[in-house]
């Protein structure tokens, strides 16, 4: 997991991130490269359609299921020409990697009211306006049928998660360089390995909860969909599990 990026202001981060791409992956050089341009359009018009296609499945399906962020994040994947299979194994680490620090976080005290993630949400809106690619953006959440803000405000509750999780990395960050903002280029390979030591024994933890319990029989089930190829949404919600209310934060 390289996670220097999301120590980085959101206007210095690929715009993909602007978009709801997961954390962990937004700088993926092969999809969307240090900045969108007309080599990478074509990927950045198809992510914009996924968002719109996970919020389309979120509606029909509620708030607490798994399966629409499962999905999408498997196509998104795929965008990176991974195999179905490598896509798979990478979104269910990354699900239970954030799922994990988002268990630590909140059961340490960190927590973002409503009111301040929406207000996060417009800052970052208002940021991503002034980057340099921000027209090619919008021109490609326009061929997907929709608009850049909606892209920001419908995943709320994804960015509200990412936002705490960045809060405790951000934490980590500053005792671990003692209250300095910035690492050194000695401190840094010592910080990366600090971090994924973190990451794994926060999942290993998690591994124990209830919580965890429930996350995986949800994957179990979005796996199996997944490879039998079936998006039929009847067939979809026979096999769902409600999760996000069943969890304890």
């Amino acid at each position: 997991m390289n996670i220097k990026k999301v120590c980085l202001p959101i206007c210095a981060v690929t715009i993909a991130l602007i978009l709801g791409i997961s954390i962990w992956s937004v700088t993926n050089q092969k999809v969307f490269g240090s900045d969108i341009t007309a080599n990478n359009a074509d990927n950045l018009e198809s992510f914009a359609a996924l968002q719109v296609e996970k919020s389309d499945l979120q509606d029909k399906l509620g708030p607490n299921s798994i399966y629409p962020e499962f999905r999408i994040n498997v196509e998104e994947e795929n965008l990176l020409d991974k195999s179905q299979a490598e896509a798979i194994s990478e979104t269910e680490n990354e699900l239970l990697e954030k799922e994990a620090l988002y268990w630590y976080a909140t059961n340490h005290g960190i927590q973002l009211s409503e009111e301040e993630t929406q207000q996060r949400i417009e800052a970052a809106i208002t940021d991503a306006k002034t980057a340099e690619n921000y027209d090619e953006v919008a021109e490609a959440c326009k061929a997907a049928g929709t608009t850049f803000e909606a892209t920001m405000r419908e995943n709320k509750e994804t960015y509200k998660k990412e936002y705490i999780i960045n809060d405790l990395y951000n934490a980590k960050l500053a005792t671990f360089n003692e209250g300095e903002k910035q690492l050194s280029e000695e401190r840094l390979s010592a910080w990366e390995a600090y971090w994924d030591d973190f990451v794994k024994t926060t999942v290993s933890e998690y591994k124990k909860t209830k919580n965890f319990a429930i996350l995986d029989k949800a994957i179990s089930k979005n796996k199996v969909l997944i490879q039998k190829d079936i998006t039929d949404i009847d067939r979809v919600k026979a096999s769902d599990i409600s999760v996000f209310n069943k969890l304890n934060y």
